[in-house]
C-alpha cells in the first residue's frame, strides 16, 4: 500500500474535488476519496464501471495494476460506497439510512480481516486479495477510525449540490459544510429565500 503522504495529490490526480477540500488524516483519506467519487460536486462518477473501478483502486493502492473488476465486485464497491456516504451523511446529523448500511454489511461480509498480533500491537489486515482484499482494506480503515475516535469527523456536506466528504477539524466537531464560504452561505442564502417566500 502506498504511504499516507502519497495518497492525495497522487491518487487523487485532476479530481474537481480534491481542490476543494483537505484530505483527512492518514489511511481515513482513501475512505474520504471513495464517497466523494460521487459528490455532486464532481460531476462525474470515478466508479462509474467495473475498469473505472479497477483504476481508481489501484490508484488508491487497494489494488495491484491491471486486475480486472467483475460487474459482480463493482456492484459490491458500489454498495461499499453507498454505506461509507450514509455513515458520514449521518455524522453530520442526518437520518440514518439503514438500507445503504445493510448493503455496505452485506459487500463487507465476505472481506474478512484476521488479526495479526505482535510485542507490542494489534493489527487488523484484510484476509484475502483482490476486490475482497481492498474491501477488507476500507473495513480496517472504518474500524481503527471508530477506535480512535476521528470517524465521527468524517462528514458528509449538508450543501444542497456538494456531497462532498470532509474531515471537521475544528475543537467541538460542529461544522456542518465542507466549507461556511462557499456552500454555508450558499445554504443560508436559501434558507432565508425559502423563509421570505413564506
Amino acid at each position: 500500500m502506498k504511504s499516507t503522504k502519497d495518497l492525495w495529490g497522487g491518487a487523487a490526480g485532476d479530481a474537481r474535488w480534491a481542490m476543494l477540500v483537505p484530505p483527512a488524516p492518514g489511511d481515513l483519506r482513501i475512505v474520504q476519496a471513495m464517497v466523494n467519487t460521487a459528490a455532486a460536486v464532481a460531476r462525474t462518477d470515478e466508479m462509474a464501471s467495473p475498469q473505472a473501478a479497477a483504476d481508481w483502486l489501484a490508484r488508491w493502492g487497494l489494488l495491484p495494476a491491471a486486475t480486472e473488476v467483475s460487474e459482480t465486485d463493482h456492484r459490491r464497491l458500489i454498495d461499499t460506497r453507498d454505506g461509507l456516504r450514509a455513515l458520514t451523511r449521518f455524522n453530520n446529523g442526518l437520518p440514518w439510512d439503514a438500507d445503504a448500511v445493510a448493503r455496505l454489511n452485506k459487500a463487507a461480509a465476505s472481506a474478512p480481516l484476521k488479526v495479526e498480533i505482535g510485542a507490542r500491537s494489534t493489527r487488523f489486515e484484510p484476509a484475502f486479495d483482490g476486490v475482497d482484499g481492498a474491501l477488507g482494506m476500507l473495513a480496517r480503515i472504518v474500524v481503527a477510525a471508530r477506535m480512535e475516535a476521528v470517524w465521527r469527523r468524517l462528514k458528509l456536506c449538508r450543501g444542497d449540490d456538494c456531497g462532498l466528504s470532509y474531515y471537521d477539524a475544528s475543537a467541538r466537531c460542529l461544522r456542518r459544510w465542507c466549507s461556511m464560504e462557499r456552500c454555508g452561505n450558499l445554504s443560508k442564502v436559501r434558507a432565508f429565500r425559502r423563509r421570505h417566500r413564506r
